[in-house]
C-alpha cells in the first residue's frame, strides 16, 4: 500500500476557514495556539453534508478531540473541547479541497468520513509556538493531510515526517536518514501532504516570529473508513 503522497495540484488559498471563528486553545499554556473543528459525513465524492456539533455547552456549539497517552506521550487531557466550525466558516476553496483529498485517499479504501480541524499559531519575537505534542508522534489514523494555507513572518516551521522508529524523540535528535520528508508547506507552492499516520511518525519544528504580527494557519482532515 502507497502510503504517502504530496498532492502539489489541491487547490490552496487563504480563506479555506474563517479564522475568526478560531479560538484560543486552553490546554496549552506555553503557546498562542487557536482552534476549531468540524466533521462531515462523505455522501460521494462530490458531496459531504457537515454532522450535527459533538456537545452543546449553552448557547456554544463544541468540537470534542480525543487523544491517548500511548501514542502521545505529553496529552495532559484525553478529551479537548474546542469551537465548532458551521458550514459558513468553509470556503468554497476547503470543499475543493477535502473531495480532492477524498479522491485520493479512495484508491485505498472508502472514505466515509472526514475530520477538519483549523490551527493557527501566533508566535511573538519573545515566545514562539512549540506545537502539541513537540516531539515525533503519531495520532492513531490512517491517512491524514496538513495544508498550510496562510504563513505570514515566520520561520522555523518545518514539517518533518519520520519511520515509526522514531516516535517519542525529540524532532532535533533525529539523523537526516530517518527523514523521509521536510518541508515548510509554503502556500506559495499550493502544496498538500498526505500520509497514512499509522506507519509515520510527524512533528513540527518550532514556529518562530520573524516579526509582529506573525501567524501560521493549517488544515488538518482526517480521512476515515466507511463502516
Amino acid at each position: 500500500m502507497f502510503s504517502f503522497f504530496s498532492a502539489h495540484d489541491l487547490p490552496i488559498s487563504a480563506n479555506l476557514v474563517d479564522q475568526h471563528s478560531l479560538s484560543l486553545d486552553p490546554y496549552v499554556t506555553r503557546s498562542k495556539i487557536y482552534r476549531g473543528g468540524a466533521r462531515f459525513n462523505v455522501e460521494s465524492s462530490t458531496q459531504l453534508t457537515q454532522k450535527e456539533p459533538d456537545l452543546k455547552d449553552g448557547d456554544k456549539e463544541r468540537f470534542l478531540y480525543e487523544l491517548s497517552a500511548e501514542t502521545n506521550s505529553e496529552v495532559t487531557s484525553s478529551r479537548r473541547s474546542y469551537n465548532w466550525l458551521a458550514r459558513q466558516d468553509f470556503s468554497t476553496d476547503f470543499y475543493d479541497l477535502a473531495k480532492a483529498g477524498i479522491l485520493l485517499v479512495s484508491e485505498y479504501y472508502a472514505v466515509g468520513e472526514i475530520t477538519v480541524q483549523a490551527l493557527q499559531y501566533r508566535p511573538t519575537l519573545s515566545a514562539p509556538c512549540l506545537p502539541t505534542p513537540s516531539s515525533v508522534h503519531h495520532d492513531e489514523i490512517e491517512f491524514t493531510s496538513v495544508t498550510v494555507f496562510e504563513r505570514k513572518n515566520v520561520e522555523g516551521d518545518w514539517f518533518i515526517l519520520t519511520d515509526r522508529s522514531c516516535i517519542g524523540a525529540q524532532p532535533q535528535d533525529i539523523s537526516e536518514s530517518h527523514i523521509l520528508t521536510k518541508s515548510q508547506l509554503n502556500p506559495l507552492s499550493n502544496h498538500t501532504i498526505i500520509f497514512n499516520d499509522s506507519q509515520f511518525g510527524h512533528a513540527v519544528l518550532p514556529i518562530q516570529a520573524i516579526e509582529e504580527p506573525s501567524t501560521r494557519t493549517v488544515l488538518l482532515i482526517d480521512y476515515l473508513r466507511s463502516d
